[in-house]
């Protein structure tokens, strides 16, 4: 048996915040892989780890809007009323995005009604254990086979927030950067820095996922987008970069049980293909 866990009710500095939303996006990620993998088998699993994405991701802002000389009790009472908290969480990550829409600015393409919001936690509840339907009990297996729909449309809004989040948090070090620009009085202008082929890869995913919300997907701003971004990166980085993002692309095309998902994939996958070919030796295309 290991330690007992102390419950931490303290500050944390930009470097402990930081490193802790990348652990989120993380884990945020990996869940709807995880989703991903048993939407067809078992998509009563699969909804309650999408949930579960959902409140992982919520973290993230949540966490950046912490300061580490915030007073001691406000500290407590984020841990005990926020951090902790899966309705705060819940809400926070079906609410986000509105913001931007507010703007005018089509940031994602589902967004989260006040009442699915709502009905979050039953579901990932159902997901997982046997519940009574009236006087029958119902399985996750049962349940699952009634919510293949809405699994399909909860887990398109849960990728495509997570993908957006990429270019901020797929690593510590970015997430600690990203951190340290909000912090800053004047932020800094577009692009932003691609040290590494894995930075390139994260920032071209959520570009991806914005430029595809339209009908046909937005070809020219996306290239213009990428070029700027990978101005001083070598080409073969670059090539590197862009052929990992079709991999991933490729596997969550496949998916059926996902379709929204699919088909989004399939569109952030044309996009990608077609910066790809661009930049020339041996470019895959969608099969």
């Amino acid at each position: 048996m290991g330690e007992k866990r102390v419950r931490h009710l303290g500050p944390l500095s930009d470097a402990q915040i930081a490193l802790a939303a990348h652990q989120c996006y993380a884990n945020a990620r990996s869940l709807l892989d995880d989703a991903h993998r048993l939407a067809a088998p078992s998509p009563a699993r699969a909804l309650s780890l999408t949930v579960l994405a959902l409140e992982e991701f919520a973290k993230i802002p949540l966490l950046f809007e912490r300061r580490p000389d915030e007073p001691p009790e406000r500290w407590a009472e984020f841990w005990k009323e926020e951090f902790s908290r899966h309705s705060i969480k819940q809400e926070q990550s079906g609410a986000y995005g509105q913001l931007f829409s507010a703007a005018g600015r089509d940031t994602y393409a589902w967004e989260f009604s006040a009442e699915l919001i709502g009905m979050l936690d039953r579901l990932k509840q159902q997901g997982f254990y046997v519940e009574m339907n009236g006087a029958r009990a119902q399985s996750p297996d049962e349940f699952g086979a009634e919510m293949r729909e809405p699994l399909d449309v909860l887990f398109a809004a849960a990728e495509e927030r997570v993908d957006s989040f990429a270019q901020f948090h797929h690593s510590a070090e970015r997430s600690a950067w990203f951190l340290s620009e909000l912090r800053k009085p004047v932020r800094g202008s577009w692009p932003p820095p691609v040290p590494s082929g894995p930075d390139v890869t994260a920032v071209a995913l959520s570009l991806a996922s914005r430029f595809s919300l339209g009908q046909p997907p937005d070809y020219t701003a996306f290239a213009v987008a990428c070029a700027q971004l990978c101005f001083s990166v070598p080409l073969a980085t670059q090539r590197s970069a862009f052929d990992s993002l079709m991999e991933t692309l490729h596997e969550r095309v496949e998916v059926d049980a996902v379709g929204l998902a699919a088909a989004r994939a399939y569109q952030m996958l044309k996009l990608a293909n077609s910066y790809r070919q661009r930049l020339g030796a041996d470019a895959q295309g969608p099969q």
